[in-house]
């Protein structure tokens, strides 16, 4: 037998020991029978094997206890023992036999698991199929407010909150039946309980570890406290930060509308009195008068895309966006500049996605106005538009070989009312590129460029292919 055998008297005398008992506790061959059975039992569990023997008289089993005895060098040994009596011929029990098995390597492994376990971050809690909690580590008793004493052999239910005790344990014991690796943040709301009776929110991860002593389940427990904190706190301040938007997008609305009205006044009144008074005017008057009505002109252009930019994303409409059909549209109404600049403008095989009709156009149009605006002198202007498919999403580029833009304000493109030359040089209200990326934001996409100076510039964006429309 590989497992250990002694046989002795209830004096304690064995009377038989089999030779993996003798290697077990290291007696030479023949040496064991004779001697006294409290030479391999260490001091501290003589009255163990009293309360055994004790168990034994009564007619009670003893079964794989987990104990520790000594070899014949003083050196402990650790094993699983099973007694059982040993009675004569009239049904007496004389003696006691115990089957000794060792659990030296297991005990080793076990403190190297122990070891692993003192090393993780989180709360680590190791339980059997019964749901007993076996081997917890020093986090758990941190999380947990508990002494490690105090749980092992506990069921894990301890450590939930009562009302998702019953629910627990009937998910408890559909996970034996098909255990399998389970990740943090497994999309679950789970919560823990401390000893104190106070509950916080935890994310938990599973994994099922295969023992000789059967199926054991490894849970990792990782407080998310202050997480859930952040999260709350965070779409708080988008939900202010929304509303905070929308009414800036009202005032930009209503002031650029309201506006309107008095500038047309403005212009109005300047022709009138250029018209009337035009003999009685210096020639200092008249030039003022120009000033004003150039100015007024320029502010219409600029409440006119200031009102665009405040309208994007009101009253969206979704539906299906052939970029073809829609870039060809775009470049029909652009057919007027474009034959100016004498521009060369391609592209390739685009997408059907599904989109805002209207964004989409002036997403377009806006990237490609920018670039003929921003064409070298004497150059015949190239632009070519391309797309390609990603996981997610449709990436674009637009690639034009005009004057570039320095590296040092790459960053300051993408603001609103930001210009990078005079009115005088390249006229507009910096109101474009930030409704480019407006568009795209909405389109829960990204927006960016590179650039180098005096060769050229290539915009790249991204829409989203999850928007969907009935």
């Amino acid at each position: 037998m590989r497992d250990a055998v002694i046989s002795r008297d209830l004096s304690g005398e064995i009377f038989y020991a089999n030779r993996a008992a003798e290697e077990l506790f290291a007696f030479p061959p023949g040496t064991m029978k004779g001697s006294n059975i409290s030479e391999i039992v260490p001091g501290l569990y003589v009255n163990e094997v009293k309360r055994l023997v004790e168990t034994i008289l009564f007619g009670e089993k003893v079964e794989n206890l987990e104990t520790e005895r000594k070899d014949r060098n003083n050196r402990p040994v650790y094993v699983s023992v099973s007694m059982s009596p040993v009675k004569d011929e009239e049904g007496k029990i004389v003696g006691i036999t115990s089957v000794y098995r060792s659990i030296a390597d297991r005990r080793r492994t076990e403190g190297r698991f122990q070891a692993l376990l003192e090393s993780a971050p989180d709360a680590m809690v190791i339980v059997n199929k019964f749901g007993q909690i076996v081997l917890v580590n020093a986090q758990t008793e941190k999380l947990f407010g508990y002494e490690r004493s105090d749980l092992i052999g506990k069921e894990v239910e301890v450590l939930i909150p009562g009302q998702y005790m019953r629910m627990h344990k009937q998910h408890r014991q559909d996970y034996f039946k098909d255990p399998k690796v389970r990740e943090m943040g497994a999309g679950l709301e789970l919560y823990g309980l401390r000893q104190d009776g106070s509950e916080f929110p935890v994310e938990v991860s599973l994994s099922p570890l295969k023992l000789e002593e059967g199926i054991f389940v490894s849970a990792a427990i990782r407080d998310i406290s202050l997480q859930k904190k952040a999260a709350l706190e965070l779409r708080d301040y988008a939900t202010r930060l929304e509303l905070s938007n929308r009414e800036l997008e009202q005032f930009a609305y209503v002031a650029s509308h309201d506006l309107q009205e008095p500038l047309r006044n403005i212009t109005n009144y300047a022709m009138v009195l250029e018209e009337t008074a035009s003999e009685k005017l210096t020639e200092q008057s008249k030039q003022f008068l120009k000033i004003i009505t150039r100015s007024t002109e320029r502010m219409k252009v600029l409440i006119r895309d200031l009102l665009n930019f405040s309208r994007i994303g009101r009253d969206r409409v979704i539906e299906r966006v052939d970029c073809n059909e829609l870039l060809q549209e775009v470049l029909a109404d652009m057919q007027m500049i474009i034959k100016e600049k004498d521009a060369l403008v391609t592209f390739g095989q685009l997408p059907v996605m599904v989109a805002n009709v209207v964004e989409i156009k002036q997403l377009f149009q806006n990237l490609i106005t920018n670039a003929l605006k921003f064409a070298k002198k004497d150059v015949r202007p190239e632009i070519n538009i391309t797309a390609e498919e990603l996981d997610e999403h449709w990436q674009f580029a637009v690639s034009d070989n005009g004057i570039g833009i320095k590296p040092e304000h790459l960053d300051k493109i993408f603001l609103i009312f930001q210009r990078l030359h005079s009115e005088k040089e390249y006229p507009g209200t910096g109101i474009g590129l930030a409704t480019c990326r407006k568009i795209v934001a909405l389109n829960e996409g990204k927006i960016w460029l590179t650039s180098e100076y005096g060769v050229g510039t290539t915009f790249y964006f991204t829409l989203t292919k999850r928007l969907t429309y009935e």
